[in-house]
């Protein structure tokens, strides 16, 4: 979350990593830190899913037909 914050905000809110771990804290609790979390598994985990068992299919195939 707070690399985000300093993408979306900038860093004139925040005087740094900490400084704005603190503000999260104080201002939105430790729920906070977490926003967005339950999107961003919807959309990574199905792909992780079907990613990895296509990179390591392909990995063998080609350590077995290439000799890579």
């Amino acid at each position: 979350m707070v690399k985000t914050r300093f993408e979306v905000v900038g860093f004139a809110e925040y005087s740094g990593v900490t400084d704005a771990f603190r503000q999260i804290l104080l201002k939105e609790g430790p729920g906070g830190l977490f926003t967005g979390l339950k999107i961003s598994l919807i959309r990574d985990v199905p792909f992780s899913g079907i990613f990895y068992p296509i990179y390591n299919f392909f990995k063998k195939y080609f350590q077995i037909v290439l000799g890579f």
